[in-house]
């Protein structure tokens, strides 16, 4: 997913919102906090 949001979107400040919305999401959906999220994944 983070590829096909980097493939579509030539703005990279655009395209990097975009994919820290995705994690959010995807954190959110795991039962996490962004900041466990970050720390397992190291991010």
């Amino acid at each position: 997913m983070i590829f096909s949001i980097q493939l579509a979107e030539p703005d990279k400040a655009v395209a990097a919102e975009a994919i820290e919305t995705y994690l959010k999401s995807h954190a959110e959906s795991l039962g996490m906090t962004w900041e466990e999220f970050c720390i397992k994944n190291e991010l």
